[in-house]
């Protein structure tokens, strides 16, 4: 029972620190930027300006509601091998105290 939980919290860090990482690759001059900005335009045009930017919260702007969309990519990737519901609830917890932690450097948006 032990080993299970070190080893559900491993992956939820593991996934935390991915949604932190992606998020941080799309804030302004950094590598994934522009690209984020062109994702979040045609979210835009396909919808409307509210939808368009409330889907790109769970892909890339939001740590927190990235965390739903993320461990439901490593679930499917990992072949279906963990709790997805425990899962999204650790990485969620993970990713807002992380955010907590960082937020004196995340950019103003």
């Amino acid at each position: 029972m032990i080993q299970y939980l070190v080893q559900m919290l491993l992956i939820a860090l593991v996934i935390s620190i991915c949604c932190i990482g992606i998020f941080a690759t799309t804030w302004k001059d950094m590598i994934f930027y522009s690209l984020s900005i062109k994702i979040e335009k045609w979210f835009v045009k396909i919808t409307s300006f509210k939808i368009g930017v409330a889907l790109c919260k769970p892909l890339f702007r939001c740590p927190i509601c990235m965390s739903s969309f993320w461990t439901v990519m490593a679930w499917i990737i990992s072949g279906f091998s963990f709790n997805l519901l425990l899962m999204i609830l650790l990485v969620c917890g993970l990713n807002t105290v992380l955010t907590s932690i960082i937020s004196n450097i995340l950019p103003d948006e």
